[in-house]
This record gives C-alpha cells, sequence and structure tokens, in this order.
C-alpha cells in the first residue's frame, strides 16, 4: 500500500510537469516516447520521466529567461546597482538603530530613509543590500538614477526587479512563474522595449511574480531621481508589496514633502542627519588622513571642521578633504579650512568660479559641451575617444580637422571639468562624480531648467550624430560602393580598377558607430526641430552617406539584416508625422532607402570602374521592398529590380557566372510573388541545373535555388515532392553549416510547411518550436522572420486545439507586424486574420470582429480579392454564428459571382471554402440547387476514352451548366482536401474521368503565411453568443433583424466557459474597439477541426455560368427554397 501510494504521489507530479509542458506549447514528443513506461507505474520509471521532464522544462525555462531578459535590459543602459563599498567602521550605526531593528524584526511596512544630496544614502544602501544576502537569497535592488537616459523611469525599476526575479529558481519552476514568462515575451512583439510598455503592466507582473515568494528584501536607491510621472505609481507598488508578509522593503530618497505624502503614515522613517552620522563623517575623514600623511598635522582641526560644518554629507566631507590634499603648505590648508563653504551647493559653484577663472574661452567651451554629451547620452558611458570625436566634429562643415583634435584626452578633460568628472582610465570611460553634479548642471549651467537643458541635450547630440554619418568619407562614392561589394558579392567580383581606391579596412571608429545606432534616439527626442537640422536630415537621407550608414548598420545589427532599417524607417516616420507640414517637407521619408542606392547606382554607372558595380544598389533595393511591404506596387518595385539585377549580369558576366544565376534565382523568387508559378518553376529548375554543373551539389547558391524550386511546387500544393526536396536540403545544410545556422534554420522551417500541409501537425510545431527559439536567440524576438515564424506556429497550435498559445503566437506576430509595416502590409493583415479565426475557434466573437474591424480599411483590400475574401467569409461566419442568415448569405453569394463568369480568373482557393461552407447552409435553409450549383465550372472531363455509365434523370437538367456528377466530384474532392486528403481528391477525380478545370484554383499564394480558412469550424457549428455581431465596414455583414431565419437547433454545437486574462487584454494593438485576448480553456473542440491545412491564396476565379443560368432571386432571396 505504501508502494502505491507513493507511486500515486509520484504520478501526479509528473502530470503537474506535464502539463507545464504543454501549457508553454513545448514539444511533446520527448514527453511522450516516456509515457509508455509512466503508464506501468512502475517507480524507476516514474522517477526517470520526472527527472527527463524536469531537465526538459529546465532547458525551455532557460531559453525563456534569456530572452526575456534581453528585451528587459534595453530599458537600462548600465546596471542599475551601485558598488559604493562603505569606508571602514562606517555604516554600522543603522544596524542597532532601534526602529531599525524593530522593523527589521516583523513590521509589514516601507522603511524609508532619507537625508540631504550627499549624507551617504547610496553607501548606506549598499551596506543594508550586503547584509539582506547574507542572509536570503531572495534580496532584490535597484538604484534610480538621473544620470541616464531612461534610467530614471519608474520601466527602469520594473525591468530590474522583472530580471531579478525571473532568475530565481523557485519562480522558474513555478507554473505561474512561467505563465509570466510567457506573457513578456508576448510583450517583447507589441513593445520595442520595456521603457515602451504601460508601467503598471510591469508592476503588475513584478508583483505577482514577488507573491510567488514566502519571503523576500527589496532595496530602492535614489527614490527622489524617479520621474514624477511615475514616482506616485512606483511609491503605491512599493507599498502594497511591504504590506505582504515575509516582505521587507526599504527605500532611501532625499527628503520631498510629495514623496512623503505618498509614502503614508502607515511606514516606518529614518533621517540620516548629522547627529547620526557625525561618528561616521569622522571615521570617514580619519581613514582618509592616513592614505595623505601632508594632512596628518592638521588632523584635529579637520575633524573639528567636519564637524561643525558637514552638515551630515559625506559628499561635503570628500569635496573638503580634495581641496586640503592639494594644498602646497600649511598656509593653504588653513586658508582652504578657514574659507571652504559651509553648503553643498555653494561648495559647487565655488569650484565652478575657480575653474572658469583658470579656464581660457575654449577650455569653458569645452566643458559646456562634455556636460551637454554627458546629460542625454544613450547607452553605456561614452570613452575619451567617443567624447573627442564628438567635441572635434564641426557640424556646419561635417568635417574632423586635424587642429581640433585633443592632443591629450584625458588630462583636457580632467583640466576643463574637474572636479565634475571620473574616468576609469582601464575602459577608458567618463562619468559625473555625482548625480547631484548633473542637478547642478542641467538646472545652473546648460539652460533655463532641467527640460530646456534635456532639449539641448538632444539637439546637440542629434547634430552631432549627423555631421559624423555626413562625414567626406562615408559621401563617397568608392567607400559605399566598397562596404556593397563586401556584403554583396565579397571576392566574387573583385573590382577592376586601382585597388588603392577602394580601401579594405571597413572598421569604424566608436563615435561613428554610435551615431549609427542612435541618431534617431535623439531626433525623437526633441519637441521642436530647428530647420538646419531637418534639411541636415533630408540630405542625409537622400544622399551617398546614408548607404554608408545603410551597410555598417548591417554589419553592426547582423544577422537582423535589413529589418533593422524598416525598423528606424518607422520610427522616423512616427516623429515626422508630429511636425508641422511645412518641417516635415523637408524630411523626405518617401524615399528613404530608395533616393540614396539609386543614386549611388548612377554615379557608379558614370564612373566606368566596374560595370558590375551600378547593379549592386539596386539589388539592396530589391530586398528593401521585398522585406518592408507587400503591397502591391512594391511587389513590383522589387521584381522590377531585381529583373534588371539579373538581365545586368547575365549581359555584363554571361548566362553561366555565379553570380547571374545568384541573380536569376532572386528574380525567379520575385515571380512567385507575383504569382507566376509556372515560370517560376521552370526558371528555377534550369538555373538549378546549370548551378549543379557548374557549382557542385554542396554550392549554397545551388542549395538556394533547389529550396525556392521546392516553394514553387509547395504553392501548387505539390507537397510530397516539395517534402522530399527541402528535407534533402536541410540534412545537406546542416551537414555543411550545423544545427543552429540561420539558413539551416529557415530551411528546416519550410519542411515544417509540408508537415502542416499534410496535416502531421505535431511534426510542424515541433520543427516551429525550435526554429522560432533558435532564430530568436540569434536576430531577436521584433525580426520581420520571427514574426514570421510565430504566424506560422500560431496557425499550427489553432489546428491542433491549442488555442490559448495560439492566441499569444498570432497576437505578438500582429503586434510586431504592426510596429513594422502597419496594415498596409499584406503580411500584417496575415496575422491579424490568422488571430480572428482563433478567437472565432476560441468562442470570442466579438474578440473576432474587433480584430477584423481593425483592418478593415486596409489599402490591401482594394487589389486583394483573396484576402477580401477570407475578411468577408469570416465576417459572416460570425454572424451565422449568432443565429443570422439572409445578409451574410448574401455576401458570400456576392463573392462567389465575382469569381464565375466573365470573372472566372479571380477564382481562388480562400474562395473554394467559402463555396464549401455557403453550400452548407445553404442546404440548411433548404436551398439545395443553388448549393449544387456552386460547384459548377470547376471540374471537367479528361479528353481520353472512360467508361460509359447509364444516363441519369439529374444529368438532362435543362441549362443546367455542368452535369450533376461533375458538381457531385467536385464538391467531393474539395471536402477531401479540406481534410488534408489532397492525393484521394486526385485519386477521385481520376477515378470518375475528371479533373480540375483549372489548377491554380488550388494553388497557394505567398503571404506571412497567408491564413488557411480551410480549416475553421463550420458555420453553425460555434454555439450563439451575445451581443450581437454587426458589420464592421459598409462592404460586410450588418445586424441581422429579429424575424430573420436562424439555423435548425441540429446544426448548432455546445458552449463551454472561458475565463478572461486580464493582463493580456491591456496589450491588444487593436485600438478603443481592442481585442480582449484570452486566456482560454484549452481543449479539443471536434475532429472537424483537425481537417485540412493548406494556406489560402490569390485573386483568381471560380463559377462561371450560374448567373446566366439562374434566376436573379436565388441571389438575392433568402427563403427560396
Amino acid at each position: 500500500m505504501q508502494r502505491k501510494a507513493e507511486a500515486t504521489q509520484i504520478t501526479q507530479q509528473y502530470e503537474s510537469l506535464r502539463s507545464a509542458v504543454m501549457m508553454s506549447a513545448f514539444d511533446m514528443r520527448l514527453v511522450m516516447a516516456q509515457q509508455s513506461a509512466i503508464k506501468e507505474w512502475g517507480l524507476s520509471a516514474l522517477n526517470e520521466g520526472l527527472l527527463f521532464i524536469d531537465d526538459f522544462i529546465g532547458d525551455q525555462v532557460h531559453w525563456q529567461t534569456q530572452a526575456a531578459l534581453e528585451w528587459l535590459n534595453t530599458a537600462r543602459p548600465y546596471v542599475p546597482v551601485s558598488n559604493h563599498a562603505p569606508s571602514p567602521g562606517t555604516c554600522e550605526w543603522l544596524d542597532t538603530d532601534w526602529s531599525y531593528v524593530k522593523w527589521a524584526g516583523s513590521s509589514p511596512a516601507i522603511f524609508w530613509v532619507f537625508g540631504i544630496p550627499g549624507c551617504g544614502k547610496t553607501v548606506l544602501a549598499n551596506h543594508v543590500l550586503r547584509s539582506f544576502r547574507v542572509h536570503s537569497e531572495n534580496t532584490f535592488a535597484h538604484f534610480f538614477s538621473n544620470s541616464y537616459r531612461r534610467c530614471d523611469q519608474g520601466n527602469s525599476f520594473a525591468a530590474n526587479l522583472i530580471s531579478q526575479l525571473i532568475q530565481t529558481k523557485q519562480i522558474a519552476m513555478e507554473e505561474k512563474g512561467l505563465a509570466e514568462l510567457r506573457f513578456l515575451g508576448t510583450l517583447k512583439k507589441v513593445h520595442y522595449g520595456p521603457n515602451e510598455c504601460p508601467l503598471h503592466i510591469l508592476l503588475g507582473i513584478m508583483q505577482r511574480l514577488l507573491n510567488l515568494l514566502s519571503s523576500f528584501n527589496i532595496v530602492v536607491d535614489a527614490l527622489d531621481e524617479c520621474a514624477d510621472d511615475s514616482l506616485t505609481q512606483v511609491i503605491s507598488t512599493l507599498r502594497s508589496i511591504a504590506s505582504k508578509a515575509g516582505a521587507k522593503v526599504i527605500a532611501f530618497s532625499r527628503e520631498r514633502s510629495d514623496i512623503r505624502k505618498i509614502i503614508g503614515q502607515g511606514a516606518k522613517k529614518i533621517t540620516m542627519n548629522h547627529t547620526q552620522l557625525e561618528a561616521d563623517l569622522l571615521k570617514f575623514a580619519e581613514n582618509e588622513i592616513m592614505i595623505a600623511p601632508k594632512l596628518d598635522q592638521a588632523k584635529s582641526r579637520i575633524l573639528q571642521a567636519i564637524s561643525a560644518n558637514a552638515n551630515g554629507s559625506f559628499l561635503w566631507t570628500a569635496f573638503l578633504l580634495s581641496s586640503l590634499r592639494g594644498a602646497m603648505n600649511a598656509r593653504d590648508i588653513n586658508d582652504t579650512l578657514a574659507q571652504f563653504p559651509s553648503q553643498l551647493a555653494d561648495v559647487y559653484w565655488t569650484h565652478f568660479r575657480i575653474s572658469d577663472a583658470r579656464l581660457n574661452r575654449k577650455e569653458k567651451n569645452l566643458r559646456r559641451q562634455i556636460f551637454l554629451i554627458l546629460a542625454r547620452w544613450s547607452g553605456k558611458a561614452p570613452t575619451t575617444a567617443e567624447i573627442s570625436d564628438f567635441v572635434a566634429i564641426n557640424a556646419f562643415t561635417n568635417t574632423i580637422s586635424d587642429e581640433d583634435i585633443l592632443f591629450d584626452v584625458h588630462a583636457s578633460l580632467e583640466s576643463a571639468c574637474w572636479p565634475w568628472l571620473k574616468i576609469d582610465h582601464s575602459t577608458s570611460t567618463v562619468d559625473l562624480i555625482h548625480g547631484t553634479i548633473k542637478d547642478f548642471m542641467v538646472h545652473n549651467l546648460l539652460g533655463n531648467g532641467a527640460m530646456e537643458a534635456k532639449e539641448m541635450s538632444d539637439l546637440y547630440l542629434a547634430r552631432k550624430c549627423l555631421s559624423i554619418l555626413r562625414q567626406e568619407k562615408y559621401r563617397r562614392a568608392e567607400f559605399a560602393a566598397r562596404l556593397l561589394r563586401n556584403h554583396l558579392i565579397g571576392r566574387q567580383g573583385a573590382l577592376q580598377d586601382d585597388p588603392d581606391t577602394f580601401e579594405t579596412n571597413t572598421e569604424e571608429p566608436r563615435s561613428y558607430h554610435y551615431a549609427c545606432l542612435h541618431f534617431q534616439h535623439h531626433l525623437l527626442a526633441l519637441s521642436e526641430a530647428p530647420r538646419d537640422l531637418l534639411e541636415q536630415l533630408g540630405e542625409f537621407l537622400k544622399s551617398n552617406e546614408f548607404v554608408s550608414w545603410s551597410e555598417i548598420l548591417f554589419e553592426l545589427v547582423s544577422p537582423k539584416g535589413i529589418g533593422a532599417h524598416v525598423a528606424v524607417y518607422r520610427q522616423l516616420e512616427e516623429w515626422r508625422n508630429k511636425l508641422g507640414p511645412e518641417d516635415s517637407n523637408l524630411v523626405p521619408l518617401e524615399d528613404y532607402f530608395v533616393a540614396s542606392y539609386e543614386a549611388l547606382s548612377s554615379q557608379l554607372a558614370k564612373m566606368q570602374n566596374d560595370r558590375v558595380l551600378p547593379l549592386l544598389p539596386l539589388q539592396r533595393l530589391g530586398d528593401f521592398y521585398n522585406m518592408r511591404g507587400q503591397t502591391p506596387a512594391e511587389q513590383e518595385k522589387s521584381f522590377g529590380y531585381r529583373e534588371a539585377v539579373a538581365s545586368g549580369f547575365e549581359e555584363l558576366l554571361g548566362p553561366e557566372n555565379p553570380l547571374t544565376l545568384r541573380a536569376r534565382t532572386s528574380f525567379f523568387v520575385a515571380t512567385i510573388v507575383r504569382f507566376r508559378l509556372k515560370e517560376a518553376k521552370a526558371g528555377l529548375k534550369d538555373v538549378a541545373e546549370t548551378q549543379l554543373r557548374v557549382l557542385g551539389e554542396r554550392d549554397l547558391d545551388y542549395l538556394t535555388t533547389r529550396e525556392e524550386y521546392g516553394a514553387t511546387l509547395y504553392f501548387m500544393t505539390h507537397y510530397e515532392e516539395a517534402f522530399h526536396i527541402w528535407d534533402q536540403i536541410s540534412k545537406v545544410l546542416r551537414d555543411i553549416l550545423g544545427p543552429n545556422n540561420p539558413l539551416f534554420l529557415f530551411r528546416r522551417l519550410e519542411v515544417g510547411y509540408t508537415f502542416e500541409a499534410r496535416g502531421n501537425l505535431q511534426d510542424a510545431i515541433f520543427i516551429y518550436d525550435k526554429a522560432l527559439r533558435e532564430w530568436e536567440s540569434i536576430a531577436g524576438e521584433d525580426h520581420p522572420l520571427s514574426l514570421y515564424i510565430q504566424c506560422a506556429y500560431g496557425s499550427a497550435l489553432r489546428k491542433a486545439g491549442n488555442m490559448e498559445q495560439s492566441q499569444q503566437m498570432l497576437f505578438e506576430s500582429w503586434g510586431g507586424r504592426q510596429r513594422l509595416f502597419k496594415e498596409g502590409n499584406r503580411i500584417c493583415l496575415d496575422s491579424a486574420i490568422q488571430l480572428a479565426v482563433t478567437f472565432r475557434e476560441s468562442r470570442q466573437p466579438v474578440e473576432a470582429a474587433n480584430v477584423l474591424d481593425s483592418i478593415s480599411n486596409s489599402i490591401v483590400f482594394e487589389t486583394d480579392f483573396e484576402r477580401t475574401c477570407q475578411l468577408r467569409h469570416l465576417r459572416s461566419l460570425l454572424q451565422l454564428d449568432n443565429g443570422q442568415y439572409a445578409e451574410p448569405r448574401q455576401v458570400l453569394l456576392d463573392l462567389v459571382e465575382k469569381g464565375s463568369g466573365d470573372n472566372r480568373e479571380f477564382n481562388n482557393r480562400s474562395l473554394l471554402w467559402i463555396r464549401v461552407d455557403l453550400s452548407d447552409i445553404l442546404r440548411a435553409h433548404g436551398e439545395n440547387v443553388l448549393a449544387s450549383m456552386l460547384y459548377a465550372d470547376l471540374v471537367e472531363a479528361v479528353e481520353i476514352d472512360v467508361p460509359s455509365r447509364p444516363t441519369t434523370a439529374s444529368d438532362n437538367l435543362d441549362d443546367e451548366p455542368d452535369p450533376a456528377r461533375f458538381l457531385q466530384a467536385a464538391e467531393e474532392a474539395l471536402r477531401l482536401i479540406r481534410e488534408e486528403q489532397d492525393m484521394s481528391a486526385c485519386e477521385l477525380l481520376a477515378k470518375k474521368g475528371l479533373r480540375w478545370k483549372r489548377p491554380e484554383d488550388l494553388w497557394i499564394f505567398m503571404g506571412g503565411p497567408i491564413a488557411d480558412t480551410a480549416r475553421m469550424t463550420p458555420p453553425g457549428k460555434i454555439p450563439r453568443e451575445s451581443p450581437q455581431i454587426e458589420a464592421c465596414d459598409s462592404d460586410s455583414i450588418s445586424g441581422q433583424s429579429s424575424d430573420s431565419p436562424i439555423y435548425r437547433t441540429d446544426f448548432v454545437g455546445s458552449a463551454s466557459s472561458h475565463t478572461a486574462d486580464v493582463s493580456q487584454k491591456e496589450l491588444s494593438p487593436v485600438g478603443n474597439k481592442a481585442a480582449q485576448v484570452s486566456d482560454v480553456t484549452t481543449t479539443r473542440i471536434g475532429e472537424e477541426q483537425f481537417e485540412a491545412s493548406t494556406q489560402g491564396q490569390q485573386q483568381f476565379g471560380t463559377l462561371k455560368r450560374i448567373t446566366n443560368w439562374l434566376p436573379s432571386q436565388f441571389w438575392t432571396n433568402p427563403n427560396r427554397r
């Protein structure tokens, strides 16, 4: 009995761990391998299963944690935990203070330590932090700082605490902890970084994670440096946390009435005043005097001065001792002690006046420029070399003169800025000695108030960044051409001119890298941009220096590729939209990327050094348009550029040159996008055969072409052939490149497509999951390919019944694509439509309708008939689910008509599934004849001798467009394809002597991937819910009157309950009518949800003569039987 009870307990643990794995949508194949042994419940097998799953989950949690940390750390460019160690013998007074000891015992309230600037709060906070960590590993800390951009934000505080929390073992293995990790993954897709995320969401995550701990300690320093717009939320959260049993929260700040008011009367408080600190001040001074022997003779007088005038300020004491160490003799010491100011602000002014008196005009100007740089510098602390370059660059001529370069940067900075700066000589980084220096700087030296000073700093840095980017070196066509050559053709495209013209050194100074990565950040921070700066930006965007910036950005953000350029474009676009009409015209974003690369191509053509070089900018343009958007106009531009490059290479280099063959592959990929699949198939096959002969079977160019050839087969629904090609290529790439190479991962991803299309969802999900994890670790979660994989992953998860994880994946993909592309892009719509389908499958019709409403005005629908079919199909299903009939019936019939008759070429795959669903609802209402006619003109007889069969009455209907057996066969074949039985459908038609009249009807169009509307719950199988779904635009479904016909009761499925996840609701990118993303109770909802899995496509047509054959009332009268 004891053994059985033990086995039962272990089994329950196993199931709990297995549930955690499934909730995280991890691959279950390895876990299932343990299942047979587990079912026998032998203790050895059970323990083995537990260890296996524990290790498996551990690996997954590590990956999710690292991904979350990467995102969280963008909120804080340096580690915001101070390392100020207390001077020996100091800070011990707090450990014996009665109020502190009593609070540390059991008091459930925040403990507030406040004092004047420079009284040692940060040092004391470190002392408390070290003490806490001795007794508890659950000790967390944040040190606010206004010395760096955004490190004074509440978001930085929350992100820092969360990053510490998710690294604790106790939270990492909690089911709720895993849920928060997944939620952080969602936030990564919706927001560029934690600073763009609403603060209350981050604070909510932080509190939920802390609730998983039985006890913990939190130390917060410099609370007064927290930005005013987030101070109340931060303190209120700390108060709430402190009230929890087992929690200890201690905060340090200057004494401010607003902080005192927010903290409230219940908090425990202690003041760091002179009485508390006098002994520590004297001990600190004694320690400093010991290492400065010349001060020993005046020790008693120094200690007396500190006791009388320090007023509890270690900073004041440090300045006094620093001044005394510079004394030349005893008289200097006496004079300093007699004249030294008693107030810290007066000390700063005194030092400023002293330095002003000894500095000449140029040195004063240098000091001011250094202050402007440090006030708003982004990222890590600047180096002396970076500061030197920023100071030396002329913002009007964009040049650095040798005469302006500092001889000894360290000495010049220390001389001009003593005693404000500290220089780390091991790293050459520069920083301010104390946060109060920055306060003094911005309030007294840089402008009229902090806001003006920050604006001046950002303006200074924006000017300097653009000037650095626009230096003559980067303006030269030869420099940009050299970068293009290295990146696109390497050694294969050796230039034919003097090699000295194209220098080989590609390493740029750190100042250029800073400008390359951050110029737009300083621009975006400006409330108003002066005209000369806008003109400077406008010139940059259309000049060779933009190409140089672009190519070096490729190096800095590799392997993110051109996705980083698209992100900068979107940021600049949002900023420009806030400018006035006259100013916005100075920033030509309409020609972003294009004008500069086209201009460079023209310049290189005129130089006539190398006739290949002018084609390289055009090659980049083809890639840019392919990545930036999927509007028809941009597709045409991408196609045109790639065609020009391919034909140009062939003319100059010959048809079998590797560069020509590579360009031809790129061109035929563009023909796939244009849905010219037959042309692409023939062209890629020809290129691959040539590459095989010229380059060999293991050449990457050959393998790439073969992969694209497999893509054409996939889009033409030849799944088996595509699978064998892709599977073979991925195995070769694995051997050549290794299992984690991006190219291998992408090719393996395509194998997943064939698995999904053939209904093998388990293998598809396994491949998508691995590809997503590995690619995100390489390029980041906001990369366009990461978002693409998520969209495919979400589709497969939906088909497998995992609605909760599918919603998360698709929501993240949609949010990320909205930030990059907006709704004018087809792949952005694909994520949204996939998400709307998932909401409907999850019985969340209002959320589904809101998603569709948010995209309904996209310009894509003006020219993309297939996606229009998907949008209106899904809207109609939502109405039908709610019991409406007349209007959705008419909407779907209108769509069928638009793909029929003279518009036959507009029939498409998605319209086929509309026919199937529409025929079901028509038959449910007795409109059987019309239902059958929906399948007209889809199949035709094969022109071979087939066995005759007896003629039936149904074959002799007057004016029937197709024989009844044609209609029946077409319907049966489509339903088989919907069930992922494509081969069975072909066999059915062949047996009946038929074939598809237009195979293009079934082809899959390229997308992101395009939504698979074949695999949706049939109309009427989702229970009716309120409120009633109404139309979201003039062309779609609208509310149905109360007397409209509804479905028969045997046509409706059963309901299930669901619970809402509040944190997810706050994320929706939809807007005011945002979809409320729900945490769905995941269950399998019928075998019909495991039906056909192929992705619907393009604008090509269906039903030919129906409108001529049927009376018009069949199309307009819902009661017609």
